[in-house]
Protein backbone atom coordinates (compact mmCIF):
# COMPACT_ATOMS: atom_id res chain seq x y z
CA UNK A 1 0.00 0.00 0.00
CA UNK A 2 1.20 3.42 -0.81
CA UNK A 3 2.19 5.59 2.28
CA UNK A 4 -0.90 7.75 2.35
CA UNK A 5 1.04 10.01 4.81
CA UNK A 6 4.26 10.80 2.97
CA UNK A 7 1.81 11.99 -0.23
CA UNK A 8 0.09 14.15 1.70
CA UNK A 9 3.10 16.14 2.90
CA UNK A 10 5.64 15.55 0.36
CA UNK A 11 3.00 16.62 -2.71
CA UNK A 12 1.04 18.90 -0.85
CA UNK A 13 -2.02 16.77 -1.35
CA UNK A 14 -4.99 17.53 1.61
CA UNK A 15 -5.45 14.23 3.33
CA UNK A 16 -8.58 13.02 2.65
CA UNK A 17 -9.89 12.22 6.67
CA UNK A 18 -12.40 9.57 4.87
CA UNK A 19 -9.22 7.72 4.23
CA UNK A 20 -7.60 7.58 7.66
CA UNK A 21 -11.37 6.63 8.86
CA UNK A 22 -11.30 3.91 6.35
CA UNK A 23 -7.61 2.96 7.53
CA UNK A 24 -8.69 2.44 11.46
CA UNK A 25 -11.90 0.80 10.85
CA UNK A 26 -9.84 -2.00 9.51
CA UNK A 27 -8.58 -3.06 13.35
CA UNK A 28 -10.00 -5.23 15.26
CA UNK A 29 -8.93 -3.51 18.32
CA UNK A 30 -7.65 -6.95 19.61
CA UNK A 31 -7.32 -7.60 23.42
CA UNK A 32 -4.18 -8.85 23.22
CA UNK A 33 -2.83 -6.98 20.71
CA UNK A 34 0.04 -8.42 18.80
CA UNK A 35 1.04 -5.26 17.40
CA UNK A 36 1.70 -3.23 20.26
CA UNK A 37 3.40 -6.43 22.03
CA UNK A 38 5.76 -5.68 19.06
CA UNK A 39 6.49 -2.02 19.33
CA UNK A 40 9.49 -1.35 20.79
CA UNK A 41 7.78 2.07 22.61
CA UNK A 42 5.23 0.10 23.96
CA UNK A 43 2.56 1.99 22.38
CA UNK A 44 -1.22 0.95 23.12
CA UNK A 45 -1.92 0.72 19.75
CA UNK A 46 -5.85 -0.43 19.40
CA UNK A 47 -6.70 2.31 21.94
CA UNK A 48 -5.12 5.07 19.61
CA UNK A 49 -6.85 3.68 17.13
CA UNK A 50 -10.19 3.47 18.38
CA UNK A 51 -9.94 7.15 19.24
CA UNK A 52 -9.22 7.41 15.52
CA UNK A 53 -12.71 5.73 14.99
CA UNK A 54 -14.20 8.14 17.26
CA UNK A 55 -12.99 11.12 15.24
CA UNK A 56 -11.22 11.95 18.48
CA UNK A 57 -7.83 12.94 16.84
CA UNK A 58 -6.74 14.82 19.93
CA UNK A 59 -7.60 11.78 22.30
CA UNK A 60 -4.99 9.43 19.56
CA UNK A 61 -2.54 11.92 20.23
CA UNK A 62 -2.68 11.72 24.06
CA UNK A 63 -2.70 7.98 24.46
CA UNK A 64 0.27 8.07 22.17
CA UNK A 65 2.65 10.09 23.69
CA UNK A 66 1.48 8.26 27.10
CA UNK A 67 4.46 5.81 25.83
CA UNK A 68 6.25 7.66 22.94
CA UNK A 69 6.97 11.51 22.50
CA UNK A 70 7.77 11.13 18.98
CA UNK A 71 4.60 10.48 17.12
CA UNK A 72 5.49 12.18 14.69
CA UNK A 73 9.58 10.85 13.87
CA UNK A 74 7.58 7.41 14.26
CA UNK A 75 5.45 7.94 11.77
CA UNK A 76 8.32 8.69 9.05
CA UNK A 77 11.29 6.63 9.91
CA UNK A 78 10.15 4.01 12.13
CA UNK A 79 9.98 0.67 10.00
CA UNK A 80 6.50 -0.52 11.76
CA UNK A 81 7.48 -3.79 13.04
CA UNK A 82 3.76 -3.15 14.66
CA UNK A 83 2.49 -3.78 11.12
CA UNK A 84 4.11 -6.44 10.75
CA UNK A 85 2.50 -8.28 13.42
CA UNK A 86 -1.17 -7.47 12.49
CA UNK A 87 -3.48 -9.33 12.31
CA UNK A 88 -6.01 -8.41 9.56
CA UNK A 89 -3.41 -9.20 7.29
CA UNK A 90 -3.83 -13.06 7.77
CA UNK A 91 -8.05 -12.22 7.21
CA UNK A 92 -8.24 -9.99 4.50
CA UNK A 93 -4.80 -9.71 3.31
CA UNK A 94 -3.88 -6.20 4.07
CA UNK A 95 -1.49 -4.69 6.97
CA UNK A 96 -3.41 -2.11 9.14
CA UNK A 97 -1.35 1.16 8.01
CA UNK A 98 -0.59 1.89 11.66
CA UNK A 99 2.73 3.92 11.32
CA UNK A 100 0.35 6.21 8.26
CA UNK A 101 -2.46 6.84 10.97
CA UNK A 102 0.39 7.87 13.94
CA UNK A 103 2.04 10.21 11.58
CA UNK A 104 -1.76 11.55 10.56
CA UNK A 105 -2.36 11.95 14.61
CA UNK A 106 0.75 13.58 15.46
CA UNK A 107 0.10 16.24 12.40
CA UNK A 108 -3.10 16.88 12.99
CA UNK A 109 -3.76 16.17 17.08
CA UNK A 110 -3.14 18.65 19.34
CA UNK A 111 -3.00 18.36 23.36
CA UNK A 112 -2.48 20.43 26.23
CA UNK A 113 0.73 20.34 27.92
CA UNK A 114 1.73 22.26 30.80
CA UNK A 115 5.27 22.46 32.13
CA UNK A 116 5.64 19.99 35.54
CA UNK A 117 6.56 21.13 38.91
CA UNK A 118 9.70 18.93 39.68
CA UNK A 119 8.56 17.90 43.61
CA UNK A 120 10.92 15.03 43.88
CA UNK A 121 14.07 17.08 45.17
CA UNK A 122 15.80 15.19 42.90
CA UNK A 123 17.75 17.11 39.18
CA UNK A 124 19.35 14.52 36.41
CA UNK A 125 21.44 15.51 33.96
CA UNK A 126 21.37 14.20 30.25
CA UNK A 127 24.06 14.11 27.86
CA UNK A 128 22.42 14.12 24.11
CA UNK A 129 19.60 15.18 22.84
CA UNK A 130 18.68 12.49 20.20
CA UNK A 131 15.43 10.08 20.60
CA UNK A 132 16.71 8.94 23.94
CA UNK A 133 17.62 11.22 25.44
CA UNK A 134 14.83 13.24 24.89
CA UNK A 135 12.30 10.60 25.73
CA UNK A 136 14.31 9.74 29.30
CA UNK A 137 13.96 13.46 29.85
CA UNK A 138 9.87 13.99 29.18
CA UNK A 139 9.42 10.69 31.34
CA UNK A 140 11.72 11.85 34.28
CA UNK A 141 10.16 15.13 34.45
CA UNK A 142 6.49 14.04 33.86
CA UNK A 143 7.65 12.05 36.93
CA UNK A 144 8.61 15.03 39.28
CA UNK A 145 12.06 15.30 38.26
CA UNK A 146 14.40 18.25 37.45
CA UNK A 147 16.16 17.67 33.74
CA UNK A 148 18.66 19.50 31.98
CA UNK A 149 19.46 18.15 28.10
CA UNK A 150 22.99 19.01 27.05
CA UNK A 151 23.37 19.02 23.25
CA UNK A 152 26.89 20.09 21.88
CA UNK A 153 25.28 20.56 18.04
CA UNK A 154 23.05 23.71 17.67
CA UNK A 155 19.85 22.12 17.50
CA UNK A 156 17.94 19.11 19.37
CA UNK A 157 17.19 15.89 17.63
CA UNK A 158 20.25 14.03 17.11
CA UNK A 159 20.92 11.37 14.39
CA UNK A 160 16.67 12.47 13.54
CA UNK A 161 17.97 15.85 12.94
CA UNK A 162 21.57 15.32 11.76
CA UNK A 163 21.49 12.25 9.83
CA UNK A 164 18.19 11.52 8.45
CA UNK A 165 17.64 13.58 5.40
CA UNK A 166 14.64 15.87 5.78
CA UNK A 167 12.74 14.52 2.31
CA UNK A 168 12.33 11.31 5.03
CA UNK A 169 11.62 13.19 7.90
CA UNK A 170 10.66 16.56 7.67
CA UNK A 171 12.44 19.53 10.34
CA UNK A 172 8.80 20.84 10.67
CA UNK A 173 7.70 17.40 11.60
CA UNK A 174 10.87 16.99 14.09
CA UNK A 175 10.69 20.07 15.45
CA UNK A 176 6.35 19.64 16.85
CA UNK A 177 7.59 16.88 18.26
CA UNK A 178 10.92 18.33 19.99
CA UNK A 179 8.45 21.17 21.13
CA UNK A 180 5.97 19.20 22.66
CA UNK A 181 8.75 17.74 25.05
CA UNK A 182 10.07 21.15 26.26
CA UNK A 183 6.25 22.35 27.13
CA UNK A 184 6.73 19.58 29.71
CA UNK A 185 9.92 21.22 31.09
CA UNK A 186 12.32 19.61 29.84
CA UNK A 187 15.20 22.18 29.67
CA UNK A 188 18.02 21.78 26.62
CA UNK A 189 20.92 23.47 26.77
CA UNK A 190 22.51 23.64 23.20
CA UNK A 191 26.07 23.93 22.09
CA UNK A 192 27.12 23.09 25.48
CA UNK A 193 29.38 20.37 25.24
CA UNK A 194 30.33 17.67 28.07
CA UNK A 195 33.66 16.74 28.26
CA UNK A 196 33.71 15.64 31.79
CA UNK A 197 31.09 13.95 33.93
CA UNK A 198 32.76 14.89 37.15
CA UNK A 199 31.51 18.82 36.19
CA UNK A 200 28.18 17.73 36.15
CA UNK A 201 28.18 16.08 39.43
CA UNK A 202 29.67 19.18 40.85
CA UNK A 203 27.04 21.06 39.71
CA UNK A 204 25.04 19.07 41.88
CA UNK A 205 23.00 16.71 40.04
CA UNK A 206 21.81 13.77 41.62
CA UNK A 207 22.21 11.30 38.39
CA UNK A 208 23.28 11.02 34.72
CA UNK A 209 22.34 9.48 31.64
CA UNK A 210 24.54 9.42 28.78
CA UNK A 211 22.73 9.69 25.27
CA UNK A 212 25.35 10.51 23.01
CA UNK A 213 23.94 8.49 20.17
CA UNK A 214 26.81 6.63 17.52
CA UNK A 215 28.28 9.84 15.53
CA UNK A 216 31.56 8.83 14.70
CA UNK A 217 32.37 7.10 11.23
CA UNK A 218 33.45 3.48 11.22
CA UNK A 219 36.01 3.12 8.31
CA UNK A 220 35.84 -0.07 5.90
CA UNK A 221 39.69 0.40 6.34
CA UNK A 222 41.02 -0.31 2.48
CA UNK A 223 44.11 1.46 0.82
CA UNK A 224 43.25 4.82 -0.55
CA UNK A 225 40.75 6.09 2.20
CA UNK A 226 43.42 9.35 3.25
CA UNK A 227 42.56 10.62 -0.79
CA UNK A 228 40.63 13.74 -0.98
CA UNK A 229 36.92 13.13 -1.66
CA UNK A 230 36.51 9.84 0.48
CA UNK A 231 33.67 10.61 3.21
CA UNK A 232 32.10 9.17 5.24
CA UNK A 233 28.41 8.84 5.46
CA UNK A 234 27.25 10.38 9.26
CA UNK A 235 29.58 13.77 8.33
CA UNK A 236 28.21 14.26 5.04
CA UNK A 237 24.98 14.02 5.83
CA UNK A 238 25.20 16.69 8.65
CA UNK A 239 26.78 18.74 6.36
CA UNK A 240 23.70 18.05 3.82
CA UNK A 241 21.20 18.48 6.78
CA UNK A 242 22.79 21.54 7.43
CA UNK A 243 22.51 23.14 3.96
CA UNK A 244 26.17 23.45 3.36
CA UNK A 245 27.27 23.39 -0.34
CA UNK A 246 29.53 20.44 -1.19
CA UNK A 247 31.03 19.60 -4.60
CA UNK A 248 30.23 15.73 -5.22
CA UNK A 249 31.37 15.39 -8.57
CA UNK A 250 29.64 13.72 -11.54
CA UNK A 251 29.75 9.96 -10.28
CA UNK A 252 29.39 9.08 -6.32
CA UNK A 253 30.00 5.29 -5.40
CA UNK A 254 28.38 4.96 -1.64
CA UNK A 255 29.97 1.67 -0.26
CA UNK A 256 27.33 0.06 2.17
CA UNK A 257 23.31 -0.76 1.60
CA UNK A 258 22.13 0.09 5.36
CA UNK A 259 19.71 2.90 6.06
CA UNK A 260 22.32 5.25 6.09
CA UNK A 261 23.81 4.25 2.54
CA UNK A 262 20.60 4.69 1.13
CA UNK A 263 19.80 7.98 2.69
CA UNK A 264 23.42 9.26 1.62
CA UNK A 265 23.03 7.74 -1.92
CA UNK A 266 19.43 9.80 -2.34
CA UNK A 267 20.76 12.80 -1.06
CA UNK A 268 23.74 12.18 -3.42
CA UNK A 269 21.42 12.21 -6.42
CA UNK A 270 18.98 14.85 -5.18
CA UNK A 271 22.52 16.93 -5.07
CA UNK A 272 23.16 16.93 -9.11
CA UNK A 273 25.52 13.86 -9.48
CA UNK A 274 25.17 10.03 -10.18
CA UNK A 275 24.77 8.24 -7.11
CA UNK A 276 25.34 4.66 -6.41
CA UNK A 277 25.56 1.56 -4.28
CA UNK A 278 28.24 -0.97 -3.66
CA UNK A 279 27.65 -3.95 -0.98
CA UNK A 280 29.38 -7.14 -1.00
CA UNK A 281 26.09 -9.45 -0.41
CA UNK A 282 22.90 -9.85 -2.28
CA UNK A 283 20.06 -7.75 -1.44
CA UNK A 284 18.66 -10.33 0.18
CA UNK A 285 21.47 -9.99 2.96
CA UNK A 286 21.44 -6.02 3.05
CA UNK A 287 20.15 -4.45 6.21
CA UNK A 288 18.06 -1.33 4.49
CA UNK A 289 14.50 -1.95 4.98
CA UNK A 290 12.78 -2.56 1.68
CA UNK A 291 10.71 0.42 1.12
CA UNK A 292 14.05 2.23 1.27
CA UNK A 293 15.50 0.45 -1.04
CA UNK A 294 12.33 0.95 -3.31
CA UNK A 295 12.05 4.75 -3.23
CA UNK A 296 16.07 4.68 -3.64
CA UNK A 297 15.17 2.37 -7.16
CA UNK A 298 12.24 4.62 -7.90
CA UNK A 299 14.94 7.32 -7.82
CA UNK A 300 17.20 5.97 -10.43
CA UNK A 301 19.54 4.70 -7.98
CA UNK A 302 21.59 1.90 -9.23
CA UNK A 303 23.03 -1.44 -6.95
CA UNK A 304 25.64 -3.33 -7.49
CA UNK A 305 25.28 -6.08 -5.53
CA UNK A 306 27.91 -8.73 -4.48
CA UNK A 307 31.10 -6.12 -5.60
CA UNK A 308 33.37 -5.99 -2.72
CA UNK A 309 35.70 -2.51 -2.68
CA UNK A 310 39.47 -3.36 -2.21
CA UNK A 311 41.11 -0.02 -3.23
CA UNK A 312 40.93 3.57 -3.96
CA UNK A 313 43.17 4.97 -6.45
CA UNK A 314 43.89 8.21 -7.13
CA UNK A 315 45.66 11.08 -8.85
CA UNK A 316 47.31 13.99 -7.30
CA UNK A 317 45.61 12.97 -3.83
CA UNK A 318 42.32 13.39 -5.42
CA UNK A 319 39.97 10.15 -6.02
CA UNK A 320 39.71 8.84 -9.41
CA UNK A 321 38.56 5.44 -9.36
CA UNK A 322 37.75 2.32 -6.98
CA UNK A 323 39.00 -1.27 -7.89
CA UNK A 324 36.66 -4.02 -6.94
CA UNK A 325 36.45 -7.71 -6.88
CA UNK A 326 32.99 -9.76 -7.77
CA UNK A 327 31.47 -12.28 -4.60
CA UNK A 328 29.89 -15.63 -4.37
CA UNK A 329 28.03 -15.83 -0.86
CA UNK A 330 29.41 -18.42 1.46
CA UNK A 331 28.19 -19.62 4.79
CA UNK A 332 26.86 -17.36 7.49
CA UNK A 333 29.13 -15.52 9.47
CA UNK A 334 28.17 -14.45 13.08
CA UNK A 335 25.63 -11.84 11.85
CA UNK A 336 23.84 -14.31 10.53
CA UNK A 337 24.37 -13.20 6.51
CA UNK A 338 26.20 -15.30 4.24
CA UNK A 339 29.55 -14.44 3.82
CA UNK A 340 30.65 -12.78 0.83
CA UNK A 341 33.66 -14.58 -0.34
CA UNK A 342 35.73 -12.56 -3.59
CA UNK A 343 36.15 -14.50 -6.79
CA UNK A 344 39.48 -14.43 -8.00
CA UNK A 345 40.00 -12.49 -10.90
CA UNK A 346 37.39 -11.29 -11.31
CA UNK A 347 38.53 -7.47 -10.33
CA UNK A 348 37.67 -4.26 -12.38
CA UNK A 349 37.99 -0.74 -11.78
CA UNK A 350 34.89 2.32 -11.63
CA UNK A 351 35.88 5.45 -12.64
CA UNK A 352 34.40 7.93 -9.93
CA UNK A 353 34.77 11.48 -8.32
CA UNK A 354 33.81 11.24 -4.86
CA UNK A 355 33.32 7.75 -2.41
CA UNK A 356 30.89 8.03 0.65
CA UNK A 357 31.44 4.92 3.07
CA UNK A 358 28.67 4.18 4.74
CA UNK A 359 29.30 0.94 6.44
CA UNK A 360 28.64 1.72 9.51
CA UNK A 361 29.27 4.35 12.78
CA UNK A 362 30.31 4.07 16.12
CA UNK A 363 29.91 5.64 19.45
CA UNK A 364 33.03 7.79 20.92
CA UNK A 365 34.63 5.15 22.54
CA UNK A 366 37.85 8.32 23.56
CA UNK A 367 35.15 9.46 25.26
CA UNK A 368 33.46 7.14 27.32
CA UNK A 369 37.07 5.60 28.43
CA UNK A 370 38.32 9.32 29.47
CA UNK A 371 34.93 9.61 31.58
CA UNK A 372 35.53 5.38 33.77
CA UNK A 373 32.87 4.07 31.78
CA UNK A 374 33.60 0.52 30.72
CA UNK A 375 33.45 -0.57 27.37
CA UNK A 376 31.62 -3.78 26.03
CA UNK A 377 31.37 -5.13 22.80
CA UNK A 378 32.03 -3.51 19.87
CA UNK A 379 33.19 -0.58 21.44
CA UNK A 380 29.72 0.44 23.02
CA UNK A 381 28.61 1.24 27.04
CA UNK A 382 28.65 -1.61 28.80
CA UNK A 383 25.38 -2.14 30.89
CA UNK A 384 24.26 -4.41 32.86
CA UNK A 385 20.79 -5.31 30.88
CA UNK A 386 19.98 -8.30 33.34
CA UNK A 387 20.33 -7.36 36.96
CA UNK A 388 19.86 -3.74 36.98
CA UNK A 389 19.16 -2.12 32.81
CA UNK A 390 20.86 0.54 31.76
CA UNK A 391 23.43 0.48 34.51
CA UNK A 392 27.30 1.48 33.84
CA UNK A 393 30.49 1.30 35.39
CA UNK A 394 30.10 4.15 37.31
CA UNK A 395 27.19 4.67 40.08
CA UNK A 396 24.76 7.44 39.43
CA UNK A 397 25.78 7.27 35.55
CA UNK A 398 23.02 5.35 33.19
CA UNK A 399 22.84 5.16 29.52
CA UNK A 400 20.18 4.43 26.67
CA UNK A 401 19.49 4.16 22.76
CA UNK A 402 22.43 3.69 20.40
CA UNK A 403 25.28 3.98 22.84
CA UNK A 404 24.41 1.01 24.39
CA UNK A 405 22.33 -1.00 21.75
CA UNK A 406 24.39 0.27 18.68
CA UNK A 407 22.06 1.59 15.65
CA UNK A 408 18.55 0.94 16.15
CA UNK A 409 14.98 2.66 14.80
CA UNK A 410 13.76 5.89 16.91
CA UNK A 411 11.10 3.41 18.49
CA UNK A 412 13.80 0.81 19.90
CA UNK A 413 15.80 4.09 21.10
CA UNK A 414 12.40 5.64 22.74
CA UNK A 415 12.15 1.87 24.42
CA UNK A 416 15.42 1.78 25.79
CA UNK A 417 15.14 5.21 27.11
CA UNK A 418 12.04 4.17 29.26
CA UNK A 419 13.67 1.36 30.93
CA UNK A 420 16.84 3.52 32.01
CA UNK A 421 14.23 5.71 33.25
CA UNK A 422 13.04 3.11 35.31
CA UNK A 423 16.70 2.13 36.64
CA UNK A 424 17.31 5.59 37.15
CA UNK A 425 14.02 6.40 39.36
CA UNK A 426 14.83 2.89 40.95
CA UNK A 427 18.64 4.33 41.91
CA UNK A 428 17.31 8.03 42.90
CA UNK A 429 14.28 6.75 45.01
CA UNK A 430 16.86 4.28 47.08
CA UNK A 431 19.32 6.84 47.64
CA UNK A 432 16.94 9.58 49.17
Amino acid sequence: MINIWVIYLLEGIVLDKVKVLEEAEKCFECENAPCSKACPSGRDIPSFIGEIKEENINGALEILMENNPFPGACGWVCPAPCQDRCIHEKMDGEKVQIRDLEGYVAEEGEVEIEAVEPDKGKEVAIIGSGPAGLTAGYFLVKDGYKVDVYEKLPEAGGMLRYGVPDFRLPREILNKDIARIEKTGVEIKLETPVEDIDSLFNREYDALLVAIGAHKPRWVNIPGEELERVIHAVPFLRKANLGQEMDLGEKVAVIGCGDVALDAVRFANKMGSEAFILYRRSKKEMPAYDEEYEAAREEGIKFNFQVSPKRILGENGRVTSIKCLKTELGEPDSSGRRRPVPIEESEFKIEVDNIIEAVSQQTDSAWLKNNSLEIGGRKYIKSDEDSSPYNTSREGVFAAGVVVTGTKTVSEAVGTAKKAVKSIEEYLEGSS
